[in-house]
């Protein structure tokens, strides 16, 4: 049930980029346009390179957005809060049942925001907006700055034309997709331990959890086999 609700989250997440429209496919089409390639690897690059490009930047957009919305309203909140909590049980007129109206509305106020900021914190937790943001900035800067590179023909695309250099570029660029795509399956079946590549390594090997397991198993063994013993020789001392 949780993994329907974030996903049904994520759809929503990601209908929301529609709303987020970014100008830098009207900068870079224009130069894409006037470089000397085929027509089919033209429309590639437009596709694989400038689209992913404006595509990152509006999920960095909206998880940025998200993200400010969810902490306004948990800081907002959390100051408000205590303050009414403070006057719920504050004498407002000399009718018990005014006051006691008031309490009502107050103690009902309070809950309400209590349970927004839990709501808010909850979705800010589950969905890691903070890494999400930082995640797609980094993609969007690697894509930016390894597409004008290879624009300008500087760095390793240095002496060589944009035709001969798209191959080297294509896979550059799926290199980076890639391992976004490895990030967000991470984010999406997170591990225990942040290194992947040391949990590979060391899968096979005993860490110190399974010994100590391992160590209060053989202790509780001992420990039953001893009672054991104990019983039964309770046992031959009565008969």
């Amino acid at each position: 049930m949780l993994v329907l609700n974030y996903l049904e989250i994520k759809l929503i997440f990601y209908t929301m980029l529609s709303c987020f429209r970014s100008s830098f496919k009207d900068k870079v089409q224009p130069i894409i346009r006037g470089i000397s390639i085929e027509e089919n690897r033209r429309k590639i690059l437009i596709a694989r390179f400038v689209e992913e490009v404006e595509l990152y930047d509006r999920k960095a957009k909206v998880a940025e957005t998200f993200y400010m919305i969810f902490n306004l309203i948990i800081t907002i909140g959390s100051v408000i809060l205590p303050a009414l909590l403070s006057i719920q049980n504050v004498n407002f007129s000399e009718d018990e049942d005014v006051d006691q109206s008031y309490r009502d509305r107050i103690y009902w106020l309070s809950w309400c925001i209590s349970l927004l900021i839990s709501v808010c914190n909850g979705l800010t937790q589950l969905l890691s907006l903070s890494k999400q943001y930082g995640s797609y900035i980094l993609v969007r800067e690697k894509l930016i700055a390894e597409g004008w590179k290879y624009l300008e023909l500087c760095d390793e695309y240095k002496g060589k034309t944009h035709k001969e250099n798209f191959t080297l570029f294509c896979e550059e660029i799926e290199t980076i997709k890639k391992s976004q795509t490895e990030r967000e399956i991470v984010f999406l079946n997170p591990k225990p331990n942040g290194n992947t590549h040391l949990e590979d390594t060391s899968e096979n090997e005993p860490t110190d959890e399974d010994e100590a397991e391992e160590s209060q198993s053989r202790r509780n063994s001992m420990a039953q086999s001893v009672n054991g013993n104990v019983g039964r020789t309770n046992i031959g001392r009565r008969n």
